[in-house]
């Protein structure tokens, strides 16, 4: 008696669970449909150009473009009030960084590099560190997208549901990572997935356990970042990012940035954009060969976004009362 009792609680929650809009998802499925998605997601967002102004509570806006080929990369950030503009180039044959006082002067080359691998990487991570609204749509803050991700074989699916119904469905995954290497931190988040819209991300929330220590306690906090989506405009039946509004998180949550996409296109992108001569600069300067010099660009971008977060988390989380 008591275990068909059980059974049909059982059924009753099922039922119950189907009639909200929500069901469990086989998790072979969906890493399949997603992986497939996201090809199409990549295709589409590597062959955009995007205009974006930045906005931040307590910085004036900044405005900058963006551009890709499928292989190499553009990003221009202008100043609105003095013209001052840097850029950030990543080719296979010459990377290099800009920068000029106001729109008045000609471009000062401050760095360059050849085609070694690590100098092109360090020059994507660079402008990938920039251009959150770029990639997001697929990628959120990962090194890499979203479903390659959870496909990892040392990564836990917590939790994988289906709500709603069609066209408005969401698919949500909690999910967990080990340290990728000794003494790392554990990372654990959620994605909400929008399938009838291209299996685009809604929303995401990425943290790390016991990764902040208040200095006067010695008290441990998850720090953590996440973004909210929003979209506008089709191509290729993919949507297009419209803006994307972060937050960070060490013991409450404050927002972040808000990245508004002013413009938006799709098509080739000319060769001939990624080239120093697109800058006005008519001839290459011989190329920094110096070893050291390959990393130091995406190092020196990454350790200032690193201190500037670490800093806000740390003065927030001092100011805050510790929570019970």
């Amino acid at each position: 008696m008591m275990r068909m009792t059980i059974c049909i609680s059982a059924m009753l929650a099922s039922v119950g669970a189907q009639a909200l809009g929500e069901d469990e998802i086989s998790r072979g499925a969906f890493l399949r449909d997603y992986r497939d998605a996201t090809t199409k997601i990549v295709d589409v967002y590597s062959h955009l150009k995007v205009e974006c102004t930045k906005h931040m509570a307590d910085r004036p806006d900044e405005k900058w473009d963006y551009s890709q080929d499928g292989k190499s990369l553009r990003w221009v950030e202008v100043d609105p009030k003095t013209g001052s503009s840097s850029a950030l180039v990543s080719h296979a044959g010459l990377s290099f960084k800009l920068t000029r006082s106001s729109s008045s002067y000609p471009y000062t080359v401050l760095g360059m590099a050849d085609s070694n691998p690590k100098a092109l990487r360090s020059y994507v991570v660079s402008i990938e560190a920039r251009t959150l609204p770029a990639y997001a749509p697929y990628r959120a803050y990962l090194e890499g997208p979203a479903a390659t991700f959870l496909s990892d074989a040392k990564c836990t699916i917590k939790s994988l549901s289906r709500q709603g119904v069609a066209p408005d469905r969401t698919i949500r995954v909690e999910w967990e990572m080990p340290p990728s290497k000794p003494g790392g931190k554990v990372r654990y988040g959620k994605f909400v997935i929008l399938p009838d819209e291209g299996w685009v991300l809604r929303s995401y929330e990425i943290y790390f356990k016991d990764g902040y220590k208040q200095e006067k306690t010695g008290l441990l906090f998850d720090v953590g970042n996440g973004g909210d989506l929003e979209y506008e405009g089709i191509e290729g039946g993919i949507p297009l990012i419209r803006k994307v509004s972060t937050w960070t998180s060490a013991k409450t949550r404050a927002a972040g940035p808000v990245f508004e996409v002013t413009k938006i296109s799709s098509g080739s992108v000319r060769a001939a954009d990624f080239t120093l001569a697109s800058f006005g600069v008519a001839t290459e300067p011989a190329v920094q060969s110096t070893p050291i010099m390959y990393p130091l660009l995406a190092l020196s971008a990454l350790c200032g976004i690193g201190a500037v977060l670490f800093r806000y988390l740390r003065n927030r989380a001092d100011r805050t009362p510790a929570m019970a």
